[in-house]
């Protein structure tokens, strides 16, 4: 067992910073925080490793980041993805991961990775079994997208485009994605990621590829949630325009349970069922998203208050949507 000693802390019951010294008792094995106790602890509680922290140091449950691509480093990161092998990906996305455990974050989701293999899982469970430092890493090893897609590879010629490995997996129609969905169960997503809009950052020459274009179907997403659904795997949505968003929304629930008003702020951040998200980076706070992973704890020195509370609006959407399902 380890014990915190620290003056300040944040339990995320309250929106207060409580003050006082205590000590955060954290079974070392399963992450998970056993007592609160006040003060120092006893000379003769020997079964506790103590860590002292400095007075202006402030505690909480450690962030958890819903949005991640641990592979991805550059503004034209699909020709990265061409110049890079899966094993230089690996090494930056374990900097990567080692990057956001300093920054606070204990618990990271990928939502896919630029690769033909699965380098994040690899350095996921190299952290699990100690051999590295890092935060916990679940999510999807790719993101799932049409021909054409923001995971495909549109910028060469159709003579040499056989040659080049796309970003992300490519499936059209319900077969196609439902044998994808499988493979990335096999290799151990425990998330699912599809593209169901175009991208703003894919690199494209006249292949539709804008943010507002529809680009998955209806049946296309129903399978994908289906099919996951059996192997109690989630599924995570990227969709920038209304009508992509609409659509992966009713996909996984009908959206007329979800008011029209409240549809068009809180949808592209919003979890609509327990089976399916829909998400565009634009606008989705992760640290807001995603409340049932395990935190671990986190130190903060100088803690700055407005990133406790984050965004105002943010928080009223959230809550609107909460409120209605």
């Amino acid at each position: 067992m380890i014990g915190l000693v620290v003056n300040n802390f944040i339990s995320a019951v309250s929106d207060s910073i409580n003050t006082g010294k205590v000590t955060i008792v954290i079974n070392e094995a399963t992450g998970i925080i056993e007592d609160i106790l006040q003060g120092e602890p006893a000379d003769d509680q020997t079964d506790l490793d103590i860590y002292t922290f400095d007075e202006d140091c402030t505690v909480l449950p450690g962030f958890i980041d819903c949005h991640v691509h641990l592979t991805i480093f550059e503004d034209d990161y699909q020709l990265d993805h061409l110049r890079l092998s899966s094993a230089a990906k690996g090494l930056r996305a374990l900097k990567a991961a080692q990057g956001l455990l300093q920054a606070g974050f204990t618990t990271v989701r990928s939502a896919g990775d630029a690769d033909k293999y699965y380098p994040s899982f690899a350095v996921a469970k190299s952290i699990e079994k100690g051999e590295f430092v890092g935060p916990r890493i679940v999510g999807a090893g790719h993101y799932i997208s049409v021909t054409g897609g923001g995971g495909d590879i549109n910028f060469f010629s159709a003579d040499n485009c056989p040659c080049c490995v796309a970003d992300g997996v490519i499936a059209d129609g319900k077969e196609q994605m439902i044998a994808a969905v499988r493979k990335e169960i096999k290799y151990g997503s425990d998330w699912v990621k599809i593209k169901a809009t175009g991208a703003f950052m894919s690199a494209s020459t006249g292949a539709k590829d804008s943010p507002e274009n529809t680009h998955m179907s209806y049946e296309e997403i129903r399978a994908c949630v289906e099919e996951a659904n059996r192997r109690q795997v989630h599924v995570m949505v990227h969709a920038h325009g209304s009508e992509g968003i609409a659509l992966a929304a009713n996909a996984g629930k009908p959206v007329s349970k979800i008011p029209k008003n409240t549809r068009r702020k809180c949808a592209s951040f919003v979890l609509f069922s327990s089976s399916l998200q829909a998400a565009a980076p634009l606008n989705m706070h992760p640290l807001l998203m995603q409340p049932v992973l395990k935190p671990a704890y986190a130190i903060m020195p100088g803690l700055y208050q407005p990133l406790l509370y984050g965004n105002t609006t943010l928080k009223k959407a959230v809550r609107a949507a909460r409120n209605h399902g």
